[in-house]
């Protein structure tokens, strides 16, 4: 009989909407559509201090006889100031990988980019059941890449930064 109390109350805990507190958020990044590029992050808390995320990106590009796509893949992991997750202040770092396609006339160029990162941002959650997610924050990252263009190699990279913007569902 414990067994079956024991299971009863783990699944009220942790059934949606039993608590208000709130784990995991899906986001876009609304700036980045004016730019043809289309994100997509998930985070998810840890515990009340910390969470990881994973995001995916596809953009592409074209000119006349020219055109760049690239998909990318990435992590982090962010640490919460206040023992908050999934809102309030953040620090963090992660890793992004993606594969650019470009395209000149008849000749192509395939490259591969790595970018490990430290990030910094701040998450609100809004509406009468804080389901509605606005985040704000800055990466700075270091690009180490390589594309080839026939049977060339061409090495590029270095520091970066980035202002983010995302907007999202928490649940």
């Amino acid at each position: 009989m414990r067994g079956i109390i024991s299971i009863l109350l783990t699944l009220l805990l942790l059934t949606p909407g039993f608590s208000q507190k709130r784990s995991k958020v899906v986001s876009v990044n609304p700036v980045g559509f004016i730019f043809g590029i289309f994100g997509l992050e998930y985070q998810e808390n840890i515990d009340v201090n910390s969470a990881w995320a994973v995001r995916g990106a596809f953009w592409s590009s074209r000119s006349g006889d020219w055109s760049m796509g690239a998909f990318g893949a990435g992590g982090s992991y962010r640490w919460f100031i206040e023992p908050t997750a999934p809102e309030e202040f953040y620090v963090g770092g992660g890793l992004d990988i993606t594969l650019v396609t470009v395209k000149l006339g008849s000749e192509e160029a395939t490259g591969v980019a790595f970018a490990p990162k430290a990030e910094a941002g701040y998450t609100w959650l809004f509406g009468s059941k804080k389901n509605f997610a606005i985040s704000i924050g800055a990466e700075a990252y270091y690009l180490i890449g390589n594309i080839k263009v026939g049977d060339e190699s061409w090495p590029f990279g270095g520091f970066k930064g980035a202002l983010v913007g995302r907007i999202g569902y928490a649940w």
